[in-house]
């Protein structure tokens, strides 16, 4: 235990989670060698992972959109942008991957963003590539599968940010 992080909860040193057929067995030679491992559920997992990639997507890119204002400094002023995107990401994983993120989201993930304030990680630019395949790009790529398809954007505002970004180079490399 190396404390308590910004949100309250206790914070380990090279804390992890395992999930699957073998977890109870790792997780318990993980605990025995003083590393701290939770055991969890693979929808619970799942749903952990899609809606951290939903925050550091959302608030990353309306960050970055809006001259690198600062992560913690991002629900105060353009919340409203942030959460109209995280419901079309959300209705995009329902739609494609069959997962639905647990109520109150929104506000878990405008809680996270603020308490970066508290953290050295405020002082840090949030740094968004155009390249990750696991955050935006992920999302753009459903995005143009389903317009290829004949359906609507299911994410139409994630989309036109993400374009708007890759026209005026504002993402790294």
């Amino acid at each position: 235990l190396i404390g308590d992080d910004a949100m309250g909860q206790p914070k380990y040193a090279a804390e992890t989670c395992v999930t699957g057929k073998w977890a109870g067995a790792y997780a318990s030679r993980l605990t025995r060698n003083d590393l701290f491992c939770s055991t969890v559920f693979y929808r619970d997992f799942r749903r952990q992972m899609l809606e951290r990639v939903t925050y550091e997507s959302t608030y990353n890119l309306v960050s970055c959109l809006h001259k690198r204002v600062p992560i913690a400094e991002v629900p105060d002023f353009f919340r409203d942008e942030c959460d109209d995107m995280i419901y079309e990401i959300f209705r995009l994983l329902r739609g494609n991957l069959a997962v639905a993120l647990l109520s109150g989201a929104e506000e878990r993930l405008a809680a996270y963003a603020r308490a970066q304030r508290r953290s050295k990680q405020d002082d840090k630019l949030p740094y968004l590539s155009a390249s990750s395949p696991y955050r935006n790009r992920f999302f753009y790529d459903v995005s143009m599968q389903m317009k290829q398809r004949g359906f609507p954007d299911p994410a139409p505002t994630h989309t036109e940010y993400f374009e708007y970004g890759l026209e005026n180079d504002l993402f790294d490399p």
